[in-house]
């Protein structure tokens, strides 16, 4: 079941967001959180998506750049577990890591989550982030 949607929510004070009701069963009680490879923001991934993920890292090190990508990924990478709420517990450094501090939004990104500062997540999306017109892309809809 893919992850779909957008929820805007709060970081409270030690750190806890509360993981959106649509997305739970899809992560489970327990899965990983990591920082973005390329934007400031946080991945989360259940168990399985995971040794997706991890598989491709690992096969994806061969050069100077494909290293540092995956360091970046896994320095922080940890699994986390669900409260009752339906909560989890932030590390301080993956909260500076994606300036999370206040209004978030969770991010339905088919495979993952993604967790994003409110403000960067509505200005990324009013940015013209379109190609230019002789720029291709890959992905169609």
């Amino acid at each position: 079941m893919p992850f779909l949607g957008e929820y805007r929510h709060k970081l409270d004070e030690k750190n806890r967001i509360a993981i959106p009701a649509k997305f739970r069963e899809g992560l489970g009680e327990s899965f990983v959180v990591c920082r973005a490879p390329k934007e400031h923001c946080l991945f989360l991934y259940s168990f399985s998506e995971w040794e997706n993920v991890a598989e491709n890292i690992k096969q994806h090190s061969k050069t100077e750049k494909e290293r540092n990508m995956q360091r970046r990924a896994l320095a922080g990478a940890s699994t986390v577990d669900m409260d009752k709420s339906g909560r989890i517990t932030l590390s301080k450094e993956l909260c500076g890591f994606a300036s999370l501090d206040g209004d978030i939004v969770s991010y339905g990104a088919n495979n993952r989550i993604e967790i994003w500062n409110a403000e960067k997540w509505d200005a990324m999306l009013e940015e013209d982030f379109f190609c230019d017109e002789d720029e291709e892309l890959e992905i169609q809809y």
